[in-house]
């Protein structure tokens, strides 16, 4: 949702474009990391016909899997027909209900009646006056804000790899005991990261019920 977007809003969108999913001969993915792969298998299961392109700006999608998955995710997005477009970029950031001609990297266009981009645009903390280049509020080991020190982070500081819920749930408690001992003027403690091999989702199912 854009920023200050009221509910209401938000809810005419979602429905909008999830209508124009269940209609659209084609639809175009932008992004080939765990959001696009998965919500390609969900727009199958909404819309059995219709063509499902995936487009990559890498030499597949999920390019991080071992060999073993590789394979195992190639055999599923060719059980449901759904195409990927490797090393592209869909130059809109934009999603899209409207039949268009999609222009891409290459030079190359690409129909479709629905786009949606699901490619990171970086850490969103830049609203907060307080972010890096990245999106991300630079912090210390406190994961208190480095310029503001009343500011911590969760989730969106330089000590965040990937937002997962786990890793959320670690810099919260941390948090959360660095405010109280912040607001009582009590020494802070150190975060640890409890996951620091995990550096990509740890699971990836493609649509709900596969």
């Amino acid at each position: 949702p854009k920023v200050g977007q009221s509910w209401e809003d938000r809810r005419k969108e979602v429905t909008e474009v999830g209508n124009a999913l269940r209609k659209a001969s084609n639809v175009v993915i932008g992004g080939g990391g765990t959001i696009a792969v998965e919500f390609a298998g969900d727009v199958r299961e909404v819309n059995p016909s219709t063509a499902i392109t995936i487009v990559c700006s890498k030499d597949r999608a999920l390019p991080y899997l071992n060999d073993k998955y590789r394979a195992k995710l190639e055999k599923k997005l060719n059980e449901l027909n759904i195409k990927v477009l490797p090393n592209e970029k869909v130059e809109e950031e934009e999603y899209s209900i409207t039949a268009k001609e999609l222009k891409l990297s290459s030079g190359k266009t690409l129909p479709s009646d629905c786009f949606i981009p699901a490619f990171t645009r970086g850490f969103g903390a830049g609203w907060t006056g307080l972010a890096n280049g990245s999106g991300k509020i630079p912090v210390n080991s406190y994961l208190q804000c480095e310029s503001s020190k009343a500011v911590f982070a969760v989730g969106c500081s330089t000590k965040s790899v990937f937002s997962a819920i786990p890793k959320i749930q670690d810099e919260s408690k941390t948090v959360c005991t660095n405010v109280l001992a912040f607001l009582k003027d009590a020494p802070l403690k150190n975060y640890v990261d409890t996951m620091p091999t995990a550096v990509q989702p740890i699971n990836q199912k493609i649509g709900h019920n596969t």
